[in-house]
């Protein structure tokens, strides 16, 4: 599953830590964060990767979604996401099976825009079969992600999704860990959106800067 048994076999054991910030002896980052132990930092050169753990039913991560164009468009070099959508409580997990099997189709990024406005723009029922076979066909899917999707071929990636969340105690969406080891929720900053892609942008910067420090170089990261 691309490189998500790297991840897996990375996080399996860890647990997050308490809220650390530049005044609590991580003065080469600043912002709102956690710290993974035993997960290695990332070393930071031209990408910062960041791991967004994601639900569609999840009006915060539709926020995070909408709003993290402005980060991206800032900086489309400089940022890799990689995404894993979580399937909370009892609600269907066909949205996100739609959304996995699109993305092993080659149409990951058009899919996760259409399920996030169909759900809170368009306020139709993604749960529906009927509804998530029309996105496919939106998207340019063909019969085969209908078939897909009818017969499940997806959920058993879903419930390892929730069990690698669950490992790393990871109990709400959207969450992201950035650089390797550095959580960051919305909790951090009261539970608003804006505040916390402000907060992923500050911690991003002080990685550039402390990567190009470390190389001697020019601080062209801001």
């Amino acid at each position: 599953m691309e490189k998500k048994i790297l991840s897996l076999l990375l996080f399996s054991l860890i647990i997050i830590s308490p809220v650390f910030s530049s005044a609590q002896g991580r003065p080469d980052i600043m912002g709102k964060y956690t710290i993974l132990p035993n997960a290695p930092q990332e070393e930071v050169k031209d990408t910062v990767n960041i791991i967004e753990f994601m639900s569609f039913y999840c009006g915060h991560c539709f926020g995070f979604h909408k709003n993290s164009t402005i980060l991206k468009g800032r900086y489309p070099h400089r940022l890799k996401f990689k995404y894993i959508p979580i399937q909370w409580g009892e609600a269907p997990s066909k949205p996100t099976e739609a959304y996995l099997i699109a993305r092993d189709m080659g149409k990951e990024k058009e899919m996760r825009n259409a399920l996030f406005s169909a759900a809170f723009e368009q306020k139709l029922d993604i749960s529906k079969i009927e509804v998530l076979e029309k996105l496919g066909s939106s998207v340019g899917l063909s019969e085969e992600f209908s078939k897909k999707l009818k017969s499940g071929a997806k959920a058993k990636e879903v419930g390892e999704n929730l069990d690698f969340a669950r490992r790393l105690n990871i109990d709400h969406t959207p969450t992201v860990i950035i650089a390797g080891n550095i959580v960051v929720t919305p909790t951090m900053t009261g539970g608003k959106i804006i505040p916390m892609l402000q907060n992923v942008d500050s911690i991003r910067s002080s990685l550039y800067k402390r990567g190009i420090q470390s190389k001697g170089g020019e601080n062209t990261g801001k």
